[in-house]
């Protein structure tokens, strides 16, 4: 009877860790942002709700828009107008405040189409860092 009672208290207990892992991997572990570059050459590809990490590098107030750039593309030319660089259109699809200028964000949401030309619409950002040093 004592060895029944500890085989059931070991297979609960076996059964519970493994419960606590499974959940911590899902909770802790999920895909990693894309990269601005990730997505330029074919953003239309890109169905459902994605996540990319950028840097807040253009403004538009009046059409509740900001632009990010690529990461890597920041650190070789930051700011500079002579910058290639695409610059990802994101649309906030809510009301919240927009993001710092150099603020690095993780933008979740869809592309979607403006006249032919991929916009992404933010449903949730997270301020991630800052790239304010690329400003001078």
């Amino acid at each position: 009877m004592n060895r029944e009672f500890f085989s059931k208290r070991s297979v609960t207990l076996i059964i519970v860790i493994m419960v606590m892992s499974v959940s911590a991997f899902i909770v802790g572990c999920g895909p990693e942002p894309l990269q601005v570059k990730d997505v330029q050459s074919d953003p239309f590809s890109y169905t459902g709700e994605i996540t990319v990490i950028g840097i807040v590098s253009a403004f538009a107030p009046d059409d509740n828009m900001f632009g990010i750039k690529d990461i890597e593309d920041m650190k070789q030319c930051g700011f500079a107008p002579t910058c290639s660089a695409w610059v990802m259109p994101v649309v906030l699809m809510n009301q919240e405040p927009f993001p710092a200028f150099g603020d690095e964000v993780k933008v979740t949401g869809t592309f979607t189409s403006m006249d032919g030309h991929p916009i992404f619409e933010v449903k949730k950002y997270k301020v991630t860092g800052s790239y304010a040093q690329f400003m001078q």
